[in-house]
């Protein structure tokens, strides 16, 4: 086993001497580093993979390469894509839309803002949103990265992305949902029942966010029930804006993604289950987008640069957001 090893570390040093002495282009130094990532990759040393891709140089037009670096991210933050399908996805709605997937294997280790597996999982997804040198003062839409891509790559960026989509909810809600072990909201070891305090937001269906919560199944019962001390609080002035546009943005991808992949795929039946969260989701966002105008434009915002700045001067699109959607997506 000494002795392979050592072999290998030959070999590889040998073929790193060899691309210098040639004058190898950006492109070769590129395509190695993807092999010997790979290599990392299939013996978990994430740090060493990300270390050799990003010694190459980022090349947000190779879809390969920004396949495994993403891949590289997601590994150091404890996420592995086959892992996560076998074992995970199925979770998804029980409870139902999406509270399953608070009580993914990946979501227990959310237990700050600044949380590092959060943090890393959100590199490897901003890698695969933004691929295709997408400015990020823009909306990160498929149509943008298949721009960029064929066919063939952009369908693999999408359906990579879309299950780091889906752990990354999953943390967002077990941490700030205060979810349990079986996926419900407000009853985990936090203190918690809501997503936020809410104010009275007047609605344009008539009354307000508390009389609507007030009537909404869920543990979330009016606007002034406690919500996560780390989104802040509308009463303490201190509602933090780009945390809960970071759920706004996972959403909405979410919802932006899942059509297409389940496009390319045809007939997969693993994917059923994600057929089954539209149908729970489409009557809520028909709610929402009836509740106050203009809110669709919300719906809409797939980028963390848009959502923030549309949205901190007035938050009450944000607590609309929060209280007649995201508050249903885990009850």
């Amino acid at each position: 086993m000494v002795k392979n090893k050592f072999l290998w570390q030959i070999s590889q040093i040998l073929l790193a001497l060899l691309l210098t002495s040639c004058g190898a282009t950006s492109e070769e130094e590129r395509e190695h580093a993807i092999l010997q990532a790979n290599i990392f990759l299939n013996k978990s040393r994430c740090q060493e993979a990300i270390d050799v891709l990003e010694g190459a140089g980022r090349d947000n037009r190779h879809a390969q390469y920004l396949q495994v670096l993403a891949s590289a991210y997601a590994c150091r933050a404890g996420f592995r894509e086959p892992a996560f399908f076998t074992t995970n996805i199925a979770k998804s709605a029980t409870p139902a839309p999406l509270g399953g997937t608070s009580t993914y294997s990946t979501s227990a280790s959310m237990d700050a803002p600044d949380n590092d597996d959060f943090d890393d999982l959100q590199v490897a997804i901003d890698i695969l949103l933004y691929a295709g040198g997408i400015p990020t003062s823009k909306d990160p839409t498929p149509a943008r990265r298949a721009d960029s891509f064929n066919t063939d790559e952009a369908g693999n960026i999408n359906a990579q992305l879309l299950y780091m989509l889906m752990a990354q909810i999953g943390k967002y809600f077990y941490y700030y949902g205060n979810a349990d072990v079986n996926g419900v909201k407000g009853l985990g070891t936090g203190s918690n029942v809501c997503f936020v305090s809410y104010e009275n937001v007047a609605l344009d269906v008539g009354g307000d966010l508390s009389t609507v919560l007030l009537a909404a199944a869920g543990t979330c019962p009016n606007s002034s029930a406690a919500g996560h001390s780390k989104l802040g609080s509308v009463a303490g002035g201190d509602l933090q804006i780009a945390r809960l546009c970071q759920g706004v943005v996972l959403i909405n991808n979410f919802l932006t993604i899942f059509p297409v992949v389940l496009s390319d795929v045809g007939g997969d039946t693993d994917l059923d289950i994600l057929n089954t969260i539209n149908t729970a989701i489409s009557p809520l966002k028909i709610v929402l987008t009836a509740a106050k105008t203009g809110i669709g434009n919300i719906l809409e915002t797939l980028g963390q640069e848009r959502c923030v700045a549309e949205n901190t001067t007035n938050d009450d699109f944000l607590q609309v957001y929060f209280a007649l959607f995201i508050e249903l997506l885990i009850l």
